[in-house]
């Protein structure tokens, strides 16, 4: 019997991504192109895939060319199976890649401005990815870092 994958990631104007590598039992990957270029990005738990009891699934992303750091975007959980988060290029108003960098800003569009900012630094080359992760871990560790993070984005405004 094939195990239906917990997660899945929709990308406008592409079709459903629900074929995530499986990193270990808690975590997961979606790597995706990064052209056609897009300005939203969701992420859910596929229905009848319910977290474990106090667990969430903490949402990460990579960019690439720069530190093999991810960056956390936020979470979702059985009281809270979807997010969307915004990708904002700086340097123009369409969301589009360009030659010279653009800086994205990460929101998740359903919560608080609560911003994590990374540089992508895209050169036109359609092969540029992007990895989206998915980490399933105790809630109260995520809640905890997602009040931290909230706690910059105020004293930064």
């Amino acid at each position: 019997m094939t195990q239906v994958p917990p997660f899945g990631v929709i990308l406008p104007s592409r079709p459903v991504i629900t074929n995530p590598v499986t990193v270990s039992t808690t975590q997961y990957a979606f790597v995706v192109p990064l052209t056609p270029s897009f300005s939203h990005l969701v992420v859910f738990i596929v229905p009848g895939n319910p977290l474990p009891v106090d667990t969430l699934a903490a949402v990460y992303i990579q960019f690439p060319g720069h530190s093999p750091d991810f960056k956390l975007l936020g979470a979702i959980g059985n009281d809270k199976q979807t997010a969307i988060f915004r990708v904002k290029d700086g340097n123009s108003n369409t969301g589009r890649n360009n030659q010279t960098g653009a800086e994205h800003e990460m929101t998740d569009a359903e919560g608080p401005d609560a911003a994590i900012n990374g540089t992508a630094t895209p050169s036109g080359d359609t092969q540029q990815q992007i990895t989206i992760g998915i980490s399933i871990e105790p809630a109260a560790t995520i809640e905890a870092q997602l009040a931290f993070f909230s706690t910059l984005v105020v004293a930064n405004k």
